[in-house]
């Protein structure tokens, strides 16, 4: 027994309903992703501690550079989670814009933050490395068994470095903690 008819019209159902969602599915990804960045941004000034670490950290997943005026004022959130994550956060954008933030968590009371906040003050004046050069000079820098081991983290003398920063690392030489005095010495060279 066959039923052409009713598979006939199951398959130009599927088909119609796989073109309509083909179609209209860039508008509601778009209208979904911008919806759910502004709950996001929302809720970084909520009172309950985890809702303002979770968005955090799912703006700094998503890379989300919109965002970084309302992640700043984190920086002097009460709870050490959410400064923690801000941290993560500010240093996945990898953007100029995060500078303020980075610079005030650099004299975070914890000093995990405070370490973390040090490197990512160096690296976002590093050189960005990218294309098959980049991939050949690492190449090369692992090959070269002799090569220092802080060589790469150089910035180059004509980056300009907001004074701010230098303040901050300056300050972090006085600090309570070895490993960061040490780090930031070196960084400081």
């Amino acid at each position: 027994m066959r039923f052409p008819s009713r598979t006939g019209r199951m398959s130009a159902t599927l088909l119609a309903a796989f073109a309509l969602a083909t179609a209209g599915g860039h508008s509601v990804a778009a209208q979904t992703g911008q919806s759910t960045t502004d709950s996001l941004i929302y809720d970084l000034k909520n009172p309950d501690a985890p809702r303002r670490q979770s968005a955090t950290h799912d703006l700094g997943i998503a890379k989300f550079l919109p965002a970084i005026p309302a992640l700043l004022p984190l920086a002097a959130d009460p709870d050490a989670s959410v400064r923690r994550e801000l941290e993560l956060t500010l240093e996945a954008m990898n953007d100029i814009r995060v500078l303020p933030g980075l610079v005030q968590l650099s004299a975070d009371p914890e000093a995990d933050i405070r370490e973390r906040s040090v490197r990512a003050l160096v690296n976002l004046h590093l050189p960005r490395a990218t294309g098959p050069t980049a991939a050949l000079v690492k190449l090369g820098s692992l090959i070269a068994a002799w090569s220092d081991e802080y060589s790469d983290t150089v910035v180059e003398p004509d980056v300009p470095v907001d004074t701010s920063v230098i303040t901050a690392l300056r300050a972090r030489l006085s600090d309570t903690e070895d490993g960061i005095r040490r780090l930031t010495g070196r960084e400081l060279e």
